[in-house]
């Protein structure tokens, strides 16, 4: 008899909706056989958390599930925003690199060039371009002010592009 190994991996993140051990449990009768944590989501601690449950789940299951761990890469973002703010389409903002919550006022950014590599008329696209800025004045070699374009809801740590 030929002994056959499945290759498909039934791969799941964990975040709030499922960092409870009944429905861990339930992910895994279902056939899941890796625990993803995102990293560019939550805080250590979070995932410190998270990892425990899934060793003791899998412990009182006798299953052996695999953490993958998704590493924020080297993208440029915003910073941290209080809750949330609602961007509206038309109105001005100023984009900084100097570090600080980002408000409906100032954007927190993290690159540092921004404002002496960027030029007027240029498009700053955020979160996977739902929200699109132009920029229309370079304050200074940290600030600058664009207009909003397409505007939209904004949370913390959303992507930051200039395809420019």
């Amino acid at each position: 008899m030929q002994i056959t190994h499945n290759r498909t991996k039934i791969v799941a993140t964990i975040g709030p909706a499922s960092n409870q051990p009944d429905v861990l449990k339930q992910m895994i009768e279902h056939g899941v056989d890796v625990a993803r944590l995102n990293f560019s989501h939550g805080s250590h601690d979070v995932h410190l958390e998270n990892i425990k449950l899934i060793r003791k789940v899998c412990e009182e299951m006798g299953t052996p599930i695999a953490i993958l761990q998704d590493l924020q890469g080297p993208k440029l973002r915003i910073g941290d925003v209080d809750g949330s703010i609602f961007l509206e389409s038309g109105n001005f903002i100023k984009l900084t690199t100097v570090k600080q919550i980002s408000t409906l006022d100032c954007l927190f950014v993290s690159y540092k060039n921004l404002a002496r590599e960027c030029k007027p008329g240029e498009r700053v696209l955020i979160n996977d371009g739902k929200i699109e800025l132009k920029i229309t004045e370079i304050v200074d070699d940290e600030n600058l002010v664009a207009e909003i374009i397409a505007g939209g809801e904004l949370t913390s740590k959303k992507g930051f592009n200039l395809p420019e």
